[in-house]
């Protein structure tokens, strides 16, 4: 009875939306079960933060005023009801959306996914990236505060260099006075979201045309790879593929207002990860605060400091030339073959930049400021290099003599040897780091010994737990594991359903009398438990109503 009561009022619930909106007539793409995974839909995750980044932002724009942007954005967090939340969540929307982006084009990169037919697909991604990043530049300049304004002299230093300097800088940054340079900041802000909007909606249609990317064994390990929608055994994307998204869409959202609601609350939070604006840059405080910006803009704030880079040359090595190279990735790599170490050099290229993004943060955030000379920041940048690509090389050779042997066997080469080799670096920028930067007094000794070092120790350990375990190919890509045990898991998941249903009327009479002043954060972290909740309940109709009883 309970069973029937629970399904089917939400069958009816969603049938009579569908029928009404249409839903099931939207000729959108179809997938298989393996690829009801977030590994699959990091995408719809970045749209989830990008419709917050929006909503919230729009409120937000009725109560800023260029004129006096840093008390009016104080006056949003003190006057405004759920001011502050708006504020921070914005923020840190920004940051979580950047994060996921990233995440997403790097997990595309490795699979290949720019190739046939993607290819114009993943330069668009990478476009939607780069735009996101200027977005949040000038979304972060517009509080006014000592931040705001070191961000806007490193974007005058950037362009006075640039061809035609002078003219983009009062293009971009207006004529000298503080009224026309915030007008022009939240004008051009609005004008890159709108172009965001836009070329998400392409890049959305790009993605549907060309459908998910099967895993690269059902296609043999060649490009292109492309489902085959004649296949009866896929699922129709309504309603299964508008639940998952609500369902990561709510982790997402709970995710954007729970954490920085949780930091505003602490004590002593480090101006890095602050969800709130800084001090004034007239205040006497102004002068000892190091010029932070945003985490994804630490990398290139570090490498400022390189002696002898001006700026314009360090936003062409450290910006303008990445952007380049993966845009045209899918030119540079035509080949068909999808396995992982197929053209294992764009592969480790990948590795390094991941490696140098996060060496170069760590560095500009333990020691802001530090001019660096080239000898000691080139032993830091190219000792990793040396031993990525020898790693991949090493790899690359390993794989190929497995290639037909086993599948699993590559997977687990290529999983030990990343791991082997991302210890190694790791332990060897670190080391670098510290001795170079920190502790200036210690003996120097070649860190690239301790990478290497530890790249082989791990590497050797590893691969000896490889060869000593069974190698049996998997009955199937996604296949659930069947189990005897279906009674016992339906009724769990009737049970949490309902403790579920139960918490989620908890939190929303609690989550409602907090003070919309005072007390925003705790409303915060109410509503994105609140989300948390919803989405989990989706996740478990999902597994009632989809999940095949065998598979149970």
């Amino acid at each position: 009875m309970a069973r029937w009561l629970s399904v089917s009022l939400a069958e009816r619930f969603i049938n009579w939306w569908s029928d009404r909106l249409h839903v099931k007539d939207v000729p959108l793409a179809r997938i298989p079960d393996y690829m009801y995974s977030v590994n699959y839909w990091l995408g719809s995750m970045v749209a989830a933060a990008l419709i917050y980044e929006v909503i919230s932002g729009l409120f937000l724009i009725l109560y800023y005023t260029p004129s006096n942007p840093y008390t009016q954005t104080e006056f949003i967090i003190t006057k405004v009801p759920y001011g502050s939340l708006l504020l921070s969540t914005h923020l840190y929307g920004a940051y979580i959306m950047i994060f996921l982006a990233y995440v997403h084009m790097f997990r595309n990169y490795f699979v290949k996914a720019y190739k046939n037919p993607r290819e114009l697909q993943w330069m668009v991604g990478v476009i939607l990236l780069t735009l996101t990043q200027g977005a949040a530049f000038l979304g972060y300049s517009m509080t006014g505060d000592i931040l705001a304004a070191d961000a806007v002299d490193v974007g005058r230093g950037v362009l006075e260099q640039a061809p035609f300097g002078k003219t983009l800088e009062a293009l971009v940054f207006g004529n000298g006075t503080s009224l026309d340079l915030f007008t022009r900041l939240l004008g051009y802000h609005i004008i890159l979201v709108a172009l965001i909007g836009l070329l998400f909606g392409y890049h959305f249609y790009l993605a549907e045309m060309n459908g998910f990317m099967p895993h690269p064994k059902k296609v043999g390990y060649r490009a292109p790879a492309k489902l085959d929608e004649k296949d009866p055994s896929l699922n129709p994307w309504y309603p299964r593929n508008l639940l998952y998204m609500l369902e990561l869409g709510f982790f997402t959202f709970a995710a954007i207002l729970i954490v920085p609601s949780v930091i505003s609350l602490l004590h002593n939070v480090p101006i890095l990860f602050s969800p709130y604006p800084s001090v004034s840059p007239t205040s006497p405080q102004a002068t000892t605060i190091p010029a932070y910006p945003p985490w994804f803009f630490l990398f290139m704030y570090k490498v400022l400091d390189f002696r002898p880079l001006s700026p314009i040359q360090v936003a062409v090595v450290a910006a303008l030339i990445p952007i380049i190279y993966f845009l045209l990735v899918p030119v540079l790599d035509r080949s068909k073959d999808l396995h992982f170490f197929s053209g294992w050099v764009y592969q480790a290229i990948g590795v390094i930049a991941i490696i140098n993004f996060i060496q170069a943060s760590v560095w500009g955030a333990i020691a802001p400021g530090i001019p660096v000379d080239p000898n000691v920041y080139i032993p830091v940048i190219v000792e990793p290099v040396i031993i990525v690509f020898v790693g991949f090389y090493l790899l690359s050779r390993r794989a190929h003599t497995l290639a037909n042997a086993n599948v699993r066997s590559v997977g687990r080469v290529a999983a030990i040897g990343l791991i082997a080799l991302a210890s190694g670096v790791f332990l060897e920028a670190l080391y670098s780091l510290q001795t170079l930067t920190l502790h200036p007094s210690f003996t120097y000794i070649p860190p690239a010994i301790t990478g290497l070092l530890s790249t082989g120790l791990l590497g050797a350990v590893l691969i000896g737990v490889d060869r000593a375990t069974p190698t049996t190919p998997p009955s199937g890509v996604g296949t659930p594991r069947k189990t005897t045990t279906t009674t016992k898991r339906l009724g769990a998941a009737y049970a949490l359903l309902t403790v579920l249903l139960i918490t989620a009327i908890a939190l929303a009479a609690v989550t409602w009398r907090f003070n919309p002043l005072t007390q925003a954060a705790f409303f915060g972290i109410g509503l994105g438990a609140l989300l948390l909740v919803f989405g989990e309940m989706i996740s478990i109709y999902h597994y009632v109503v989809y999940t095949p009883p065998k598979n149970r």
